[in-house]
């Protein structure tokens, strides 16, 4: 390992990525093109998203998805629909994005099953679970 540093090699490649963020970011083209227009993709908080007359001590400006999270295919991940129905959003994300960075990658999923193959992935927040409590729905073995 040291002798790759000392060269300015790494042993870990960057083979394909996957990633949604704010201001409708959906592929490594996108988040430049975001980039590089000076766009800020901090905006209001959706009035879908939370109630500000409910939780006055949020914050009334943030970075958020703004592609429908409602259309997960469950069935393509062997989910049932009653499972799907309590996933935190961020799950369905990791999944879908999980498959596109593999496809990014050119690599079929099925090479990877049982290979040392690491996935990394970031988020921020997860306001689903204070969502699930200001509209009082009950929790179950999937939330």
């Amino acid at each position: 390992m040291a002798t790759l540093e000392r060269e300015g090699q790494s042993p870990v490649a960057i083979l394909g990525m996957g990633l949604r963020l704010p201001g409708g970011v959906q592929d490594p083209a996108s988040l430049w093109s975001l980039l590089t227009s000076g766009k800020d993709a901090v905006t209001e908080v959706p009035s879908s998203r939370w109630s500000r007359e409910r939780s006055p001590q949020i914050p009334p400006f943030g970075a958020f998805l703004t592609d429908p999270i409602d259309l997960f295919d469950r069935a393509f991940f062997s989910i049932s629909p009653r499972e799907a129905r309590s996933m935190d959003p961020q799950q369905r994300l990791s999944l879908e994005l999980t498959w596109e960075a593999l496809e990014d990658a050119g690599i079929p999923a099925h090479q990877v099953q049982g290979k040392r193959v690491g996935v990394y992935i970031g988020c921020t927040g997860s306001d689903f679970a204070v969502q699930r409590r200001q509209h009082a729905e009950p929790l179950d073995e999937y939330s």
